[in-house]
């Protein structure tokens, strides 16, 4: 609850505040899922993603069950797509038909441009905002206010 403390004072601000977690359900973590109202899951379409989004899924409803309010869903997210790989459609398809409506249309394909930006210290926006990267996230962004919005009303 430290950190949800913390926050209040500058989240009257601000529309959104997006906490970027590790991988793992360290700490920070668990933190920031009974701090937020949502969380969006990236995964990367290969097995051993899809068992840790499994676990996680586990681990949250746990925190749930122990502290009483956690951090909703709104998405989980394809990322790192490359369907060069077959893996990549059949772990798409099975997170799509476990987790239905829960996943984003949008998907983040692997793209070069995505990969460059940060070692220039800059936004996929700042360095290549016509790139496929950055349209990905942009329809990503448009899909995130919509199911907000939908979920507030």
């Amino acid at each position: 609850m430290i950190l949800k403390a913390s926050l209040k004072p500058i989240l009257g601000d601000y529309d959104f505040a997006v906490l970027d977690c590790p991988p793992s359900l360290g700490l920070l973590t668990v933190n920031a899922l009974t701090a937020a109202d949502f969380f969006i899951v990236p995964v990367t379409p290969d097995y051993l993603s899809l068992e840790g989004l499994v676990n996680l899924m586990a681990a949250v409803e746990d925190i749930k069950s122990g502290m009483g309010k956690v951090a909703a869903p709104l998405g989980i997210l394809l990322t790192l797509a490359d369907y060069r790989l077959n893996v990549t459609e059949e772990i798409g398809q099975m997170i799509r038909g476990f987790y239905g409506r829960l996943v984003f249309n949008t998907e983040i394909r692997g793209n070069v441009r995505l990969k460059e930006a940060p070692s220039f210290g800059k936004s996929i926006f700042d360095y290549d905002k016509g790139s496929s990267g950055a349209e990905a996230y942009r329809e990503l962004t448009k899909e995130v206010l919509q199911r907000i919005k939908s979920l507030k009303m």
